[in-house]
């Protein structure tokens, strides 16, 4: 296991740490402390190992490369990072967010952002594998919360996160339970997407051709774990959105995945499909099992009167929806106090989220922050779906399930978004593996082609087959 690596699929733990030790002024050296690992490699795999080792010089080469072919979607990128940015600074000025907080989410971000592209972006001898290290990640996350909820820790952001309610599935299944709040969680539902997140990859990584036994029955093992949770935070959307993603994109032969490059045109739409698809099911009477209320499903659990509300501001035009109301941006638009009360009077405003990425993001980034977003995620999709070069498809056809669930799991919640770190976390690793696997499709491309006035012109083949990576 390379260094990398390992900051890869135990990062995510390690920046949750702060939610469970010390104090609140403690909580901020630990967080800026977990930053360490990340920058360790940055500075190995950019400025330690280039300076030592021709090899690695040369890596460094191509990775510029890769940027300067790629380099409309890099600058999106960037653009979408600096709006992320942007909004956080504009918080702090508008005294709605305070300094050291903010100052520990801008590093926290751009340093995971960073950390991506020099992982995924420079070409190594052991090339990180993105899905089986999000799946680890993933894994790693929910096995230590579950340790210890089991232990007894509640952890010192539970009454931040606190959402009183009945655990409707695990009630279906004849166990009477609250929903369970996960101390290293920065959310009840965010924890329960994060488990979708890892039941996908465990699905796709179970029934992985000529995976090792080793493979599947560390795929099984997280996608019990993942499941355990799910029925614990009561999250419903991310056990089906999972299911269906992972059993699609399974069987799908890799010709249909080219369908998931329209994806980000539809997800503005998709609120009001979720909309008439619970008013139909809520006339289901099997579906009292899994119901929290009789206007549960016919208002999306409230869902409906939230994204009401966001869209109500949005229909009266304004100046300062272009680029959005910054961070926290459905407290500083107001449209939380529409909402609010289905949350109960003792829960904190600023917690709460528009329960849609697209909404949130537009509140936060304004309409060029969203359409940044659609673009970006559009972009790589696209270029996902148009690997040609078979080795290279079933890594593809793992990052595209990873982004589909984001996207979807987005309709119902601020999934991928900074209110959710765990699925944030994915979400900007996948960005970088997304650009680096489309630039390795470019040089494969490249490479096969025969070569012109004796010149070889491929890049160094660094990388290794994926049949010797781990996982």
């Amino acid at each position: 296991m390379t260094f990398e690596f390992a900051v890869t699929i135990f990062g995510l733990t390690i920046l949750q740490l702060p939610l469970v030790l010390g104090s609140e002024s403690g909580r901020i050296l630990i967080s800026m402390a977990a930053l360490i690992p990340f920058w360790l490699v940055i500075a190995q795999k950019v400025v330690i190992a280039p300076a030592i080792s021709r090899r690695s010089k040369t890596a460094v080469v191509i990775a510029a490369q890769r940027v300067r072919r790629q380099w409309p979607l890099i600058l999106i990128i960037a653009a979408f990072a600096i709006l992320i940015s942007v909004a956080i600074v504009r918080a702090l000025f508008a005294e709605r967010i305070e300094f050291r907080p903010a100052v520990v989410d801008l590093a926290t971000w751009n340093t995971v952002m960073l950390f991506g592209a020099v992982v995924f972006l420079i070409p190594s001898r052991r090339p990180v594998p993105f899905v089986p290290a999000i799946a680890l990640s993933l894994g790693i996350f929910l096995i230590v919360n579950v340790l210890l909820v089991v232990a007894g820790y509640t952890g010192v952001a539970s009454d931040a996160q606190q959402l009183i309610g009945r655990a409707e599935m695990l009630a279906g299944l004849g166990i009477d339970s609250e929903r369970i709040v996960f101390p290293m969680a920065s959310g009840i539902n965010a924890i329960g997407l994060a488990a979708g997140a890892c039941l996908v990859c465990s699905m796709l990584l179970a029934t992985r051709p000529n995976a090792r036994a080793a493979t599947r029955s560390l795929a099984f093992l997280f996608a019990a774990v993942s499941i355990g949770v799910i029925l614990g935070s009561d999250t419903r959307s991310a056990f089906v959105f999972a299911l269906v993603i992972g059993g699609t994109m399974a069987a799908a032969p890799f010709r249909w995945l080219a369908v998931a490059r329209w994806l980000p045109v539809t997800l503005p739409l998709l609120p009001f499909v979720v909309i008439g698809v619970g008013l139909w099911l809520s006339h289901a009477d099997v579906l009292f099992l899994i119901s929290r209320g009789s206007q549960d499903f016919a208002t999306a659990n409230g869902r409906a009167v939230i994204w009401g509300s966001v869209l109500g501001e949005l229909s009266h035009f304004s100046t300062v929806h272009i680029f959005g109301f910054g961070y926290l941006g459905a407290t500083a638009s107001g449209v939380v106090h529409h909402f609010s009360y289905l949350f109960g009077k003792s829960y904190d405003e600023n917690a709460l989220t528009a329960h849609n990425t697209v909404l949130q993001y537009t509140l936060d980034i304004g309409y060029i922050g969203a359409l940044l977003f659609l673009v970006m995620c559009g972009a790589i999709l696209s270029g996902l779906a148009r690997v040609s070069v078979p080795a290279l498809q079933l890594r593809a056809r793992l990052q595209i399930a990873v982004l589909l669930f984001l996207l979807i799991a987005g309709t119902t919640e601020a999934c991928a978004t900074i209110y959710e770190p765990e699925t944030f976390y994915v979400l900007l690793l996948a960005l970088a593996a997304g650009v680096g696997l489309i630039c390795e499709q470019r040089e494969a491309l490249t490479a096969s082609r025969p070569r012109e006035s004796g010149m070889d012109s491929r890049p160094v083949a660094l990388s290794v087959p994926a049949h010797v990576a781990p996982f």
